[in-house]
This record gives C-alpha cells, sequence and structure tokens, in this order.
C-alpha cells in the first residue's frame, strides 16, 4: 500500500540506502549510517505504534540472531571476571541493526529499489580515488586497497557489491539502457577492484552465485537471461583475458602452499600455511576452554596449550592472539566457546536462509531482494572462512545495515518506493 510511503519513511530509507557509497572510502561512514539510521528508524517505529512483528516467529528469529553475538560476549565476559567494554563495540551494531529491521516491517519499502543506483555508484567512486588520490601501499605496490580498507576487506566488499550489480539488471522491472549500463559498469569495476587487490577472500563465491542464477532459470524472462549472460560473458572476459596473471598466479600460489604445508616441526609461514597454523592454535585452545572461552585475545593474556610451540612460530604465535585466526567463526569460538561460534554462524547463516527460501519467490520485488541479500551474506559467508569479518567497526556496521535492509525487504516489501513499481 502507498500509504504506508510517507515522507518520513522515504527519507529514512534513502538515508539507509547510502550505506554502500563510501562504505571503504571513507572512515566512519558505515558507523554514520548504521547510528544514525537506527535511533531516526526506531523513532519513527515507536511513533507509528504498531508492534505486531514482535509477535511474527520470523522476525523473532532474526532478532534473536542479530541479538546472540552481544548475549554471547556478555555471558563469556562474566562467566570469566574479566569485563572489556571494547568488546561489545561490535555485538552492539548488531543489536542497532533491529532497529532498521524494525523500521522495516513497518515501512514496507522496497530496499533494491534505492540499493540498485548507490551500489554501482559507491564501486565508481571508489576507483575513481584510487587514481585520482594516492592511496598508501604497506601491502605491495600491486596490491588495491584504502587508508583504512586493507586489502581483504577491500577485495571482498568489492566482490560482493560488484555481483550485487549484476544480479540486479531488469531485476525489479526492465531498467532503461542507461541504468543497464551503470550496473554493468557497477560489475565491472568492482570485479576488477576484488582481483586488483590480490587478495583470494571470497573468490570462490563465483561458483556458487552462478548456482543461484542456474536455479532461478524458470522465473526469469528471456531480456534478463540475455543481460546475465551477457554481463558473466563480460566478467568472465574481465577474469581470463585482462588480469589472467593475476587470478591464476594467486590461485595456483595458494595450492602449492597447502600441499607444501608441513605437519611435522614447524610450519611454513607462508600467506595459506599461516592459515592452517592458526586453525591449529584455536583447536587446542578450544579443548582447553570450550565453554568460557578467552575473551578478545588481542585484549586478554592467554596460556597456550602445551605443544603449540612445537609446530608454531613466536610470530605465528602473536599474529593468531593479536591479529585473531583468520576464520570469524573460530575466531568467535576461540573467544566466547560455543556460544560465540554459534552466534557468529547464525548471524549469516540464518539470514542466508531467510534469502534462499525467496529467491523463486513469484512476487517479484521479494525475489529481487532475497537474490540481492543472498549474494551479499553468501560473499560474506565465503570470506569468512579465511579472514574475521566482524572485527571491525565499519565491516560489522555496513553487515548489519545491509542484512537489516534487505531482510526486512523480503519480508515486508510493497511496490513503490522510488524505482521499485514493476
Amino acid at each position: 500500500m502507498r500509504s504506508t510511503h510517507t515522507l518520513s519513511t522515504r527519507l529514512v530509507a534513502v538515508f539507509l540506502s547510502l550505506a554502500p557509497l563510501c562504505v571503504v572510502t571513507l572512515r566512519g561512514w558505515s558507523g554514520a549510517i548504521l547510528i544514525i539510521g537506527a535511533l531516526v528508524a526506531f523513532t519513527v517505529w515507536l511513533r507509528r505504534g504498531d508492534f505486531s512483528a514482535l509477535a511474527d516467529r520470523r522476525d523473532q528469529v532474526l532478532i534473536t540472531a542479530l541479538c546472540l553475538p552481544f548475549f554471547t560476549v556478555a555471558l563469556s565476559s562474566t562467566l570469566r571476571a574479566n569485563l572489556h567494554m571494547a568488546e561489545f563495540d561490535g555485538p552492539l551494531r548488531f543489536v542497532l541493526a533491529i532497529a532498521i529491521f524494525l523500521f522495516m516491517t513497518q515501512a514496507r519499502v522496497n530496499a533494491l529499489a534505492m540499493l540498485q543506483y548507490t551500489l554501482p555508484l559507491g564501486l565508481l567512486t571508489t576507483i575513481f580515488l584510487q587514481f585520482a588520490v594516492a592511496q598508501p601501499h604497506p601491502w605491495g605496490a600491486d596490491r588495491m586497497a584504502t587508508y583504512f580498507a586493507d586489502p581483504l576487506v577491500f577485495g571482498y566488499t568489492s566482490l560482493a557489491m560488484g555481483l550485487m550489480c549484476l544480479f540486479s539488471i531488469h531485476a525489479l522491472k526492465k531498467d532503461p539502457h542507461w541504468l543497464v549500463a551503470l550496473k554493468l559498469a557497477g560489475a565491472t569495476v568492482g570485479i576488477y577492484l576484488s582481483i586488483r587487490s590480490g587478495s583470494r577472500t571470497g573468490w570462490f563465491v563465483a561458483p556458487l552465485v552462478c548456482v543461484i542464477w542456474l536455479y532461478q532459470q524458470r522465473l526469469l524472462g528471456a531480456r534478463v537471461k540475455v543481460v546475465a549472460v551477457s554481463g558473466l560473458v563480460a566478467l568472465s572476459a574481465v577474469f581470463l583475458v585482462l588480469l589472467n596473471d593475476t587470478v591464476w598466479l594467486r590461485i595456483t600460489q595458494a595450492v602449492h602452499e597447502v600441499l607444501a604445508y608441513n605437519w611435522q616441526g614447524f610450519a611454513p609461514e607462508t600467506s595459506v600455511g599461516l592459515r592452517i597454523t592458526f586453525i591449529r592454535i584455536a583447536a587446542d585452545l578450544f579443548q582447553a576452554s570450550p565453554i568460557f572461552g578467552y575473551g578478545d585475545t588481542a585484549l586478554n593474556t592467554v596460556a597456550l596449550p602445551p605443544g603449540v610451540s612445537s609446530y608454531a612460530s613466536e610470530e605465528a604465535i602473536r599474529m593468531a592472539l593479536h591479529a585473531g585466526f583468520h576464520n570469524e567463526i573460530v575466531s568467535s569460538t576461540v573467544r566466547y566457546g560455543v556460544g560465540g561460534g554459534i552466534a557468529a554462524a547464525s548471524v549469516m547463516l540464518l539470514p542466508l536462509s531467510l534469502f534462499a527460501l525467496h529467491l523463486r519467490s513469484f512476487d517479484r520485488v521479494k525475489r529481487a531482494n532475497a537474490t540481492t541479500g543472498m549474494i551479499f551474506v553468501l560473499t560474506i559467508f565465503v570470506s569468512s572462512m579465511t579472514t574475521e569479518v566482524f572485527d571491525l567497526k565499519y565491516t560489522v556496521s555496513f553487515y548489519a545495515t545491509m542484512v537489516a535492509l534487505l531482510c526486512g525487504s523480503v519480508l515486508f516489501a510493497e511496490q513503490g518506493l522510488v524505482e521499485g513499481d514493476t
């Protein structure tokens, strides 16, 4: 019903949709969008006085998932009698996102109607600044990043946004030619930036995205198929022709490092070798304290179990304890016990299941938002297997905002608002 789209609703929704615009180019952008947006959204939700969403089991599941990180940190800290407020920073941002989701349950707006513009514009802004403004290169001159986003975050964020641009083509309705061009440009730039970051994190999502596309074929019209195939061919050309050396060098290097890993004595300190060692250290730590955890190992003193020093160098141990175990679920499990691992998995897997259920919805708006959400969360989930994705304020802020918007649209969006009419 269009009556739900009041001026205040439109303004709040448009503001929240700006999250992708400067996510890796302006420090504090994602956090500001989340915090300001959540406060305003919660005020609008309270003033409208419709709290029926709180009684819906689907909503309760998502709200519970967003609360779990906070509760697990609080429980672990209490059991260990070791409280650090810094450990609540990320979990509190998930809690703030609940306000955005509740706003969406009343507003019933179509998030993708606005994100289809801000996603490609954000990527075009990023590549413009890469060449217009001198960027630091502490990870090597050939690896793209920004002054606060390292190559890992820069890479998987660009990849996620690029794939969302591609799959948004004709998703809501027949796009005009200029919008198709904008989305294709965003998709190409996103893939390009991801590869130029030199980070393999998230690349394995590509075949999974192809599976999503094939799964949806019975709902896609011929025109959409042509555009989708053309887009995939264009992006494949970028991979295989323009940047062939970068991609295949990183992939073959990873395979070689796995095969060369030494399970006897000190392990090699290669990129993949260190990640394997981190998992081994995490397994030993978990066995010693599976329920309480250790808290954030960068803030707390951790007594290593016997045997760790037989395979892990001092540098590998230092990196694991201070920088994380390069796996979101594993790091959360070590820090906060079994509950921490469940919480980290829940904030990714529960939204994924929601999006998966609506991939073939006959409601075009819900299907489009579900596809966009599926690609976004799937990219973050795949990336979380080789790096922490919620350790930084701006990454958790961006993720929480996008999940709240897209989950709300999948469950409650109506036709209308900006370019969402069909």
